[in-house]
């Protein structure tokens, strides 16, 4: 779970054209601290939800609108 924790940490803090809105990191913080629950059908549901929201905030915002 580290991993995926400074993965989020360094995609937050470099900026980039199209930085993601600041939901998508509340979040991916919220499904983390889901993903460490003692429950193992609340926590395999956060490392879902926080590997979805760790690819919208390390995602170029750009990218993801056709021109």
């Amino acid at each position: 779970m580290e991993s995926v924790l400074i993965a989020a940490l360094l995609a937050a803090s470099s900026p980039a054209a199209g930085a993601p809105a600041p939901l998508d990191r509340r979040c991916f913080g919220l499904m983390a601290e889901l993903a460490e629950d003692g429950d193992p059908r609340v926590a395999g549901g956060g490392r879902i939800g926080a590997q979805y929201f760790l690819g919208r905030v390390g995602a170029p915002q750009a990218d993801l609108v056709p021109p």
